[in-house]
């Protein structure tokens, strides 16, 4: 029997396999994103929300010279232009910018989330790619070829400047792009998640009440018994940073920690950013953060803002739309003696946000409308580069 078998095993004829090349180059297929941010919490994470969802993404921090960075932006712009006009190569870095991230490559989009990554953003823009800027940019819009800005922002910053749906190459969203990916069920801790910006126009703040909010910490503390992290990002200045360590330095329940200055690499910066929200119990962030905001009820954490009363022009329609859809709440911490005592037997009382009854938490996932608005922005995107390419106009 194993002589016949393998005889007529071996009279099989022996047949090609072949492997579909589209299955094998599926991932080296996908548009090639350069990242472009100068490194902080907020501009990264949107960053890489729609670089992840267009291709292949690489991140890459860049800046200004330190001579560059005191010219206004319009006169960045007229150098970058001058720059591309001399003869240089593909992959040299310019002489006015400074990255860590090696610049070789040909991207087919290029998405800028911060000021400072503007002229970078000119620099790798070409004819053949597509540059996209997320937010409002410190230069007019016609330098890009899109630029995504929630409709919130573009009423507050535009309204100078007529309607803003004459901007014919924004893309208005309802929402913030925000990643569609869910936490992989992280284990639950009880501390609490401190996340403090700084000083803005929309948002006037400073060093005094920097310490108000450091006194709050400490009642947290002590009150509340409960663990807390805080989280000073890129727009903390040194003076509340010296505030909050002078009054919440000493405390062993409390851990300060400079997302800036203690990791230098952007991407561990941001994991780090995201999980420590992820693993909180609640998240307490300043009222200028507006994304970072949304970020945190996106993954269903009970909100607090501080200094919300604070905010102008568009950071004002933002916050009040937040508390009023029950994703946020206004901190002010029951400062009773029983305080501590005190058991949360229903959602309308919580001694973070005592006064006045409260409605239950909405699903923040549900009501920001995440796969709704990343998905209409990525086919807007992907069609206005295939109109750039093919010079013809997408029906």
């Amino acid at each position: 029997m194993n002589r016949v078998f393998a005889r007529s095993f071996q009279s099989i004829p022996s047949w090609p396999i072949r492997i579909d090349a589209r299955f094998l180059s599926q991932q080296s297929n996908k548009p090639n994103v350069w990242v472009l941010t100068d490194g902080g919490i907020q501009s990264t994470l949107l960053g890489m929300t729609l670089g992840k969802r267009l291709g292949n993404t690489t991140l890459k921090t860049t800046k200004p010279s330190q001579g560059m960075q005191l010219l206004p932006p319009i006169l960045q712009k007229f150098i970058v232009s001058w720059s591309s006009k001399r003869t240089r190569s593909n992959d040299q870095l310019p002489w006015y910018l400074e990255t860590q991230d090696p610049w070789q490559g040909t991207p087919d989009y290029v998405v800028c989330t911060s000021p400072l990554a503007i002229p970078a953003c000119l620099t790798a823009s070409t004819e053949t790619n597509l540059s996209v800027y997320a937010g409002f940019p410190s230069i007019p819009f016609l330098y890009f070829d899109q630029v995504v800005l929630p409709k919130y922002e573009a009423q507050g910053k535009l309204a100078k400047l007529g309607p803003y749906a004459r901007q014919k190459n924004m893309i208005a969203t309802n929402m913030p792009v925000l990643d569609i990916q869910t936490q992989q069920n992280p284990s639950r801790h009880e501390h609490t998640a401190i996340v403090v910006g700084g000083y803005s126009p929309q948002c006037r703040w400073y060093s005094e009440d920097a310490a108000t909010l450091a006194e709050n910490m400490r009642r947290m503390v002590d009150h509340f018994h409960t663990k807390l992290v805080v989280v000073f990002t890129e727009k903390t200045s040194e003076q509340v940073k010296e505030r909050i360590k002078s009054v919440c330095g000493d405390r062993p329940e409390i851990t300060l920690w400079d997302a800036m200055t203690e990791v230098d690499n952007t991407l561990e910066r941001v994991e780090k950013y995201q999980s420590i929200i992820d693993h909180a119990a609640r998240v307490v962030l300043t009222a200028d953060l507006d994304y970072a905001t949304a970020h945190a009820a996106s993954r269903r954490k009970p909100v607090y803002i501080a200094f919300g009363d604070r905010c102008r022009s568009h950071l004002l329609h933002f916050q009040r739309w937040a508390r009023e859809k029950h994703i946020t709440r206004k901190l002010r911490l029951d400062k009773s003696r029983a305080a501590s005592r005190k058991k949360q037997v229903d959602h309308s009382t919580d001694p973070f946000s005592y006064l006045g009854n409260h409605a239950a938490w909405a699903d923040g996932r549900r009501v920001l409308e995440i796969p709704n608005t990343l998905e209409h922005v990525v086919e807007e995107l992907e069609s206005k580069r295939m109109e750039k390419i093919t010079g013809k106009r997408q029906q």
